[in-house]
């Protein structure tokens, strides 16, 4: 009874929103734009509301052929949201920032840091991004490798986890177990 209920509702109220756009977009708005040309053209005032809908159905459905073809989605992803080719390249891991707690990125390289006068230490450059924006966050992070746990997933599989809150957790991070990596002299107390 109650989903019947919810299934009338629904139907009602988009009926509704139905209505109200029809009326307010087409015979308000669409009809007093057109009305000249309609007017114009045959003269009669009664087709300048069924004319207005004619011709924003055209108008749509043009616009729907040229977005289509056009490809706007490859257009905006070739031309505005470059991701950078370290990105592309780099593999996934976790970054140990507590005991037992681990921050996602992405390795886009190695490198040594001298920490003395002698002593040079190997780091991983990361980027780990953040949510709701990937691009916001922790952008690139150094960390020193024994921190640092390599996974096999790549930057769009960290990208659509990041932005997807963890809904979409690759099957590597479901099944992994973590062992813990060894702890520096220096931590040791």
């Amino acid at each position: 009874m109650r989903k019947i209920l919810l299934s009338g509702l629904l139907a009602c109220v988009l009926i509704g929103i139905a209505v109200f756009f029809f009326w307010f977009l087409i015979v308000d708005v669409l009809a007093n734009i057109f009305r000249p040309l309609i007017l114009n053209l045959t003269g009669q005032e009664y087709l300048v509301i069924p004319l207005a809908l004619v011709f924003t159905i055209v108008i749509v459905f043009v616009v729907g052929f040229a977005v289509t073809k056009i490809k706007f989605q490859e257009f905006y992803a070739r031309h505005f949201r470059k991701v950078p080719k370290d990105l592309e390249k780099g593999r996934g891991a976790l970054v140990m920032f507590g005991p037992g707690a681990y921050y996602l990125g992405i390795i886009i390289k190695e490198t040594n840091i001298r920490k003395s006068a002698d002593k040079l230490e190997k780091y991983y450059v990361l980027y780990c991004p953040s949510t709701p924006l990937p691009w916001s966050g922790l952008p690139v992070i150094y960390v020193e490798q024994d921190k640092v746990i390599p996974l096999d997933f790549s930057f769009g599989q960290l990208y659509s986890l990041a932005g997807s809150f963890g809904a979409n957790t690759p099957s590597i991070l479901a099944d992994l177990q973590i062992k813990e990596p060894r702890s520096s002299p220096e931590g040791s107390g």
